[in-house]
């Protein structure tokens, strides 16, 4: 009996050796329902502070456009040092309500106040000195801005041509990259206004 009970006691401990040995993993210590719940709520607070904010400077731009578009330009300029944030949506509005207004020597202030500009900050400049008849000084800035659109280049044309100047029109006209039915349709008038209706003719075949 004593060989029998050695013996089982042998064979379990050679086969203890053979089972592979299981782990037991203790959870490991993670953040705090707390501090997670604190985390959660300031993201979510942040980005409604960052939603409320934009669609602040969204409203006051639209106001801005408004209020200069009914000719209430110190009103629009009042709303425009009151705001706390400005994009540059912010200036290009109140930019052009100077000039819309015929104001435009504030428009140029503005501008170089500016502390980021954009396309269509050049292309309000230009057509602002174009509406109240200062082509040289709308010239100045095309010749200056950085970079140039189809819009940039028709503007300009378009103002040679209302202008009576209809070579240079043309010389713009020839140098643009790139030319739509727009900048077509100002050369073709410009020449027709100015008796040349065989150039006129010409450049219809090659719209």
């Amino acid at each position: 009996m004593l060989v029998l009970c050695l013996s089982k006691q042998l064979f379990f401990r050679q086969c203890n050796s053979f089972m592979p040995k299981i782990q037991i993993l203790t959870p490991q210590p993670t953040l705090s329902l707390h501090f997670l719940d604190r985390y959660f709520t300031r993201h979510f607070l942040l980005q409604a502070v960052r939603f409320h904010s934009a669609q602040c400077v969204y409203d006051c731009n639209v106001k801005i456009g408004a209020l200069s578009r009914a000719g209430k330009v110190e009103s629009a300029r009042q709303l425009f040092d009151e705001m706390p944030t400005r994009d540059v949506v912010s200036w290009n509005a109140m930019l052009t309500g100077y000039w819309q207004n015929g104001y435009l020597d504030e428009s140029k202030k503005l501008f170089d106040l500016m502390p980021v500009r954009n396309i269509v900050t050049w292309n309000s400049m230009i057509v602002g000195c174009l509406e109240n008849e200062r082509i040289g000084d709308g010239f100045e800035y095309f010749c200056t801005m950085p970079e140039r659109n189809t819009a940039s280049w028709n503007v300009m044309v378009s103002g040679f041509v209302r202008c009576g100047r209809i070579e240079e029109a043309g010389r713009l006209f020839d140098e643009m990259p790139w030319r739509n039915v727009i900048s077509y349709t100002a050369m073709i008038d410009g020449y027709a206004q100015n008796g040349e209706i065989e150039r006129g003719l010409c450049l219809t075949a090659c719209a």
